[in-house]
C-alpha cells in the first residue's frame, strides 16, 4: 500500500514567534512538516492564531 504523502496542506499548523520575539505584533505559521506557510510580518498574532485554529479544525473534520 502506498504511503500518503505529508503535504503542508494536510498536516496541522502552529504559530511561532518571528525573529524579533514574543513582544512583536506578528506571528509566522509553520506546518508540522517544517515548511513556513506564512512568513513573519504578514499576519497579526490574532489573525495567525485564528487561521491555525480553523485549518486544524477542518483537518479533524475531514478525517471523520
Amino acid at each position: 500500500m502506498k504511503k500518503k504523502k505529508r503535504n503542508w496542506k494536510t498536516v496541522e499548523w502552529k504559530t511561532a514567534y518571528c525573529g524579533t520575539g514574543q513582544k512583536c505584533w506578528c506571528r509566522t505559521i509553520i506546518a508540522d512538516t517544517g515548511k513556513v506557510v506564512v512568513d513573519s510580518g504578514c499576519l497579526s498574532r490574532g489573525l495567525a492564531q485564528l487561521m491555525v485554529k480553523e485549518h486544524n479544525m477542518l483537518l479533524k473534520l475531514n478525517k471523520n
